[in-house]
């Protein structure tokens, strides 16, 4: 039933992304060469965004290592940011089956950016065991950053994208899409994964090697950066004057439901498994992300007004799940990931609402 879910947490996110969302360009806009991202990885459970944290030594000219952190903006220093760049030169929107670099965007004074790429076998992997599934890992190369797009000539930080399934090869890739990359060495067919957790440089998560094959644990959720403190600009940003109309038709009128939708089947299993006190705090979350979906982000000219209430949504629920668990952070990323790929429809509702109703002036 876990791993179930697991893969069916999956397989919703990629119906979102190849079904409506490309429709709001605004939202899901085509993802240029040269864009900075974050990486994070959608598997069901907390793991975190991809960075660099600790030196390396596999070659003379490698730099970092590379590893996940649940901040997207460690120590303010853009460890977790990756430009990623068209590795033919070419200026124009990304598609699947492309070969990239991917530039790390921390810079210290001793050096300049750094490429991610594979160095040296990797011993990682094994038995891993989350939401309570063991799942059985194997690698094939480390992974480390390195001063050279190309050391040795030798493809190692060269990287395909490849989409969730087969039939969107050729097509444009999103932000907010889902990633596999290939790693191109050898000829490729290894690719960029967790391979156990653990980390602790940082506070880091999981450890990253390439394996080869693709499992649960090679699909990354692509975005473009955010830098900003989101916990705080989120709550902040709440606090405009808004005015309840006096004749209100509905709840989603007004943008302010304060459900929590998606499959019921998910609210349910929440309710079974862990009781009526954590459902009505997932439900409180539910509340105040719609208030801040209500928000008037864009009328005050803000422009990720809903990545910033969908990652304050996020938080909010790891905060309720202290103390259940692991299984409970999985429920958690299920909900987010579902505001992250179809919570556009619900957020321009919001925006409409707060076009009306709201002063754009804070109390």
């Amino acid at each position: 039933m876990k791993k179930l879910f697991i893969l069916c947490l999956v397989s919703i996110l990629a119906t979102f992304q190849s079904s409506g969302t490309r429709s709001h360009p605004e939202r899901f806009s085509e993802m240029p060469s040269g864009a900075r991202i974050q990486m994070m990885l959608v598997n069901g459970n907390d793991l975190g965004f991809l960075e660099t944290c600790g030196t390396d030594q596999c070659a003379t000219t490698t730099r970092w290592n590379v590893m996940t952190n649940t901040s997207p903006n460690r120590a303010v220093r853009n460890t977790a940011t990756w430009k990623i760049i068209l590795k033919n030169g070419q200026q124009r929107s990304l598609s699947y089956g492309d070969v990239v670099y991917l530039e790390n965007q921390y810079v210290n004074s001793s050096n300049g950016p750094t490429y991610l790429e594979t160095c040296g076998r990797s011993s990682c992997g094994g038995s891993l065991n989350l939401l309570g599934q063991n799942f059985s890992l194997s690698s094939t190369y480390n992974v480390v950053t390195d001063q050279s797009k190309n050391r040795a000539n030798r493809q190692t930080a060269e990287w395909k994208l490849l989409p969730p399934s087969e039939d969107q090869m050729g097509t444009p890739v999103y932000y907010n899409s889902v990633v596999v990359f290939e790693n191109m060495y050898n000829g490729g067919g290894n690719y960029l994964q967790i391979c156990g957790v653990g980390e602790t440089c940082g506070g880091g998560m999981a450890n990253i090697s390439v394996g080869p094959k693709r499992t649960v644990f090679s699909n990354w959720f692509v975005r473009a950066e955010i830098k900003e403190d989101l916990q705080t600009i989120a709550l902040e940003k709440m606090n405009f004057v808004c005015w309840q109309p006096q004749r209100q038709k509905t709840a989603s009128d007004r943008g302010r439901s304060g459900d929590c939708s998606g499959p019921q089947e998910l609210h349910d299993q929440v309710r079974r498994q862990f009781g009526e006190a954590l459902y009505q705090k997932f439900q409180e979350a539910c509340k105040r992300h719609d208030a801040c979906y209500a928000s008037p982000w864009e009328k005050v000219g803000i422009n990720n007004g809903q990545a910033q209430c969908d990652q304050q949504f996020y938080l909010d629920l790891r905060a309720a799940c202290s103390g259940y668990g692991e299984v409970c952070y999985g429920y958690a990323q299920a909900y987010y990931g579902g505001v992250v790929f179809g919570g556009f429809i619900a957020f321009n509702n919001g925006q409409e609402w707060a076009e009306k109703y709201c002063s754009g002036v804070k109390r």
